[in-house]
């Protein structure tokens, strides 16, 4: 979300905003909500998994998709608090190229991050975490 502080037509915002992307990046579209009164909240947001070679068992992947309630552990400054990660997690699946597709739904209360959920569900050591990488795909607004 951006406030601009002048006019400008959407079509030049665009461009210019583009103009300064880095290159393979782009703005494909804009859209004014200035006339919408309720304050837009971040939905979900998806997420493209790269294992880089590292094994998970699926049948984790299993138990954890048909369950209601999956309990991780977070800690933090406050110390240990369990989070319910199937309330947080839409949709994830592995894929033919061994990397893992996550549908993220941000809900009130507590939540976790992407690798959080990974370590919980396919019951990684920190250490082997070091190897994935995480990619931001796309962010549902409402």
């Amino acid at each position: 979300e951006i406030e601009l502080y002048d006019t400008m037509p959407i079509p030049s915002f665009k461009d210019k905003l583009n103009y300064q992307l880095p290159s393979g990046i782009s703005i494909v579209s804009i859209e004014d909500v200035s006339h919408v009164k309720k304050k837009i909240i971040l939905k979900e947001s998806h997420y493209k998994i790269g294992l880089n070679g590292l094994i998970v068992n699926r049948d984790f992947l299993n138990d954890f998709l048909n369950s209601d309630y999956y309990a991780i552990t977070k800690y933090g400054k406050k110390g240990k608090k369990e989070v319910n990660a199937r309330d947080l997690v839409k949709a994830l699946e592995i894929t033919s190229e061994g990397s893992i597709n996550l549908v993220f739904r941000h809900i009130q209360g507590p939540s976790l991050k992407p690798i959080e959920i990974l370590k919980g569900i396919f019951k990684l050591k920190t250490e082997q975490t070091g190897q994935i990488k995480i990619l931001k795909t796309e962010q549902v607004m409402g």
